[in-house]
């Protein structure tokens, strides 16, 4: 008697808590995601509203300058294929919890950073950036990536930080970076920055004979630095108008009035970072550049 009555008790509180905060009407949730919904819970010790705000907030970044059809409710679902959509709507209002196994398959689908998700930790695309020394590592990763698509982005300083991006889909991408910046500029570069400013320009040589679909990009500072950590993708940036400051600065034999209109255009440094590389490239550098 007092067994039934208390599990009676127990499978009405439940209910309660699961009830749809619009309505008020009952949803039937799987005994699977019930149980991974309390264990991520206990684990984690966070309220139901971190999580759905970190996945409302990926589905507005993934939204942007994206065709249809846009993410939401019915999409996800029909993306992960779930049966329930208001269960997704749920979800994102923040009625309910995610369940661990959901999290996991939104992050693979739409190439979120999973720790992020969960924890909040990192970045949302913290997974897409790589960093390396030189440049020349991007070649080895576009051979094997394949992309679609490539961006040479450049901030709008007068060092010129500058990364390349890769992308397949509207989802799948990567950003390639040096930690402390590649330069597209003499400015603020010493022996070390000279050396990768020569790697960037044979990587960019390789990309321009190889890649039809590569479009330059001058983004902010703090937009630049969103890019190279992950808190933006490239499809957020990807829609500004075409740069060709990158394109300019392989074409090393200048007229004198040709060098007089960059420099006027990008400034001494773009000049002087173009003499740098004249200065370096070697015969190896040309063997390389023609076998590539």
């Amino acid at each position: 008697m007092l067994e039934t009555i208390f599990s009676n008790l127990i499978s009405g509180f439940l209910l309660e808590i699961f009830k749809k905060k619009d309505n008020n009407k009952k949803i039937a949730l799987p005994i699977s995601i019930l149980n991974e919904t309390l264990e991520i819970d206990k684990s984690t010790k966070q309220s139901i509203p971190e999580y759905n705000t970190r996945i409302l907030e990926a589905i507005k970044l993934l939204n942007v300058n994206k065709r249809d059809p846009m993410l939401n409710g019915a999409s996800i679902a029909e993306d992960l294929s779930i049966e329930s959509i208001s269960l997704i709507e749920d979800i994102i209002n923040g009625s309910i919890m995610p369940s661990s196994s959901m999290l996991s398959c939104f992050a693979e689908k739409y190439e979120i950073d999973l720790d992020w998700l969960k924890t909040g930790c990192n970045t949302p695309f913290h997974k897409h950036c790589l960093t390396y020394t030189w440049a020349e590592n991007a070649i080895q990763i576009y051979k094997e990536y394949k992309p679609k698509t490539v961006y040479i982005f450049t901030a709008d300083v007068k060092e010129h930080f500058t990364a390349i991006a890769y992308q397949k889909t509207h989802y799948d991408f990567r950003i390639i970076h040096c930690e402390s910046n590649w330069h597209l500029s003499s400015n603020g570069i010493g022996g070390t920055g000279q050396n990768q400013l020569v790697s960037l320009y044979k990587t960019m040589l390789f990309l321009n004979r190889f890649h039809t679909f590569t479009h330059g990009k001058v983004v902010s500072e703090d937009e630049f630095f969103d890019l190279i950590t992950g808190k933006c993708s490239v499809n957020i940036l990807s829609h500004r108008l075409n740069d060709y400051r990158w394109e300019d600065l392989l074409d090393l034999n200048l007229e004198p009035t040709e060098i007089a209109k960059r420099k006027q255009y990008y400034g001494d440094d773009f000049i002087e970072a173009q003499n740098i590389i004249k200065s370096k490239v070697s015969k190896d550098d040309y063997d390389f550049m023609n076998y590539v």
